[in-house]
């Protein structure tokens, strides 16, 4: 697997869980970016996270920091290639956020070891790429690519619409999450008092958490005891705490640094919310479905896709507070529909979202390469 991401987030997660399953019929290991100390490396956490679970890791030589970076990027690939070469790999997956994300690792695999390529981009082409599409580039790596991967069905449809790539080649494989890990602690309450409104994620203007901060200064209004916890870390942190402060809200929302096992996290939650203004397939939405949590979330097919609008969840307009207060405020003040979203919700991620469902189709597709 070929990590082209310089973040720690749902991309990595899903390396992670997928190399550590596939580890029992595969010999996997994870290729990461070898430019230290810039922009452009992998997060030391993927690799300290990934040899923790006994991933191998591949790392490419990092002792040329004080060349041009045109330099570096040509003895980066030298040193990929030989990497490459030494594993031996019959499939070459790579992992990237963008359309353009990981193209010079699909060209070289093919050139040092004819095998399998299979691209995962994790997000929407729309929301997610700067290069133009159908460029030279771009269609000597898809010729190149035995398989494109996306998380969800409206990611695919942009891949064949918008970046113009062969349908044939697309496929989506959604993400999945351990279910048995995020069972519900217990029954969600019935009562309307000190309810706990909750969010997952990095706090970056792709989660839009300033929507949600403005949703609950009208919430707040209605319902005075509703609390919310906004757990992630990122580059806004500051300025959502001064949009907190600045709203009187400091007693009502608390932000919390983001924590390696969010079960608890989920636990202390009565409603999951998504600000999202785009995704590929919310991670932390399915797993806030799987811990059996009533959800809001915001109309970006990346998060509808994975919910059932009015059975396990409600759809809020992107960017738009009182759209997500209205949203919040109804199932506050309706324990029983809160309960009936919970049950639906749970039901819901079981039989649609399990991690063993993602590794059998993920497994599918690389047998199916093999046989080509």
């Amino acid at each position: 697997m070929v990590h082209d991401s310089h973040q720690f987030g749902g991309l990595e997660n899903v390396m992670l869980r997928s190399a550590d399953a596939l580890a029992h019929e595969f010999d996997v290991a994870i290729l990461v970016r070898g430019f230290a100390g810039t922009e452009h490396t992998s997060p030391i956490r993927l690799i300290e996270e990934a040899e923790k679970m006994g991933i191998r890791v591949l790392r490419p030589n990092t002792t040329t920091q004080r060349l041009p970076m045109p330099i570096r990027r040509m003895l980066n690939l030298v040193a990929v290639g030989r990497l490459i070469r030494r594993f031996d790999p019959d499939i070459v997956h790579v992992h990237t956020a963008r359309v353009e994300g990981g193209r010079m690792h699909t060209v070289v695999a093919r050139l040092v070891r004819r095998c399998a390529v299979v691209r995962t981009e994790h997000n929407s082409p729309s929301a997610y790429s700067s290069a133009p599409f159908g460029g030279i580039v771009q269609r000597v790596t898809d010729r190149l690519t035995a398989r494109v991967l996306t998380v969800s069905r409206s990611d695919a449809a942009e891949q064949c619409e918008l970046v113009g790539r062969d349908p044939a080649k697309v496929q989506c494989v959604h993400n999945g999450v351990d279910v048995d890990r995020f069972v519900p602690a217990s029954p969600v309450g019935a009562g309307t008092d000190d309810l706990v409104i909750g969010t997952l994620g990095r706090l970056t203007p792709q989660k839009d958490h300033a929507t949600l901060v403005a949703a609950m200064a009208e919430v707040h209004e209605r319902v005075p005891s509703a609390r919310c916890l906004i757990v992630g870390s990122g580059e806004l942190c500051g300025d959502l705490a001064e949009q907190i402060t600045a709203l009187d809200l400091d007693e009502i929302i608390e932000l919390r640094d983001a924590v390696d096992d969010v079960v608890p996290v989920l636990h202390s939650f009565d409603i999951g919310v998504m600000t999202s203004r785009h995704e590929g397939l919310s991670l932390a939405l399915l797993e806030m479905l799987a811990a059996g949590l009533p959800t809001v979330v915001s109309d970006h097919p990346g998060l509808t896709e994975a919910i059932v609008e009015g059975t396990t969840s409600r759809v809020a307009v992107i960017g738009d507070p009182s759209a997500f207060a209205d949203a919040i405020v109804q199932l506050i003040e309706n324990p029983g529909l809160r309960i009936a979203f919970s049950m639906a919700a749970r039901s819901h991620a079981v039989e649609n979202f399990s991690f063993s469902v993602h590794i059998e189709r993920l497994t599918s597709v690389y047998q199916d390469c093999l046989k080509r």
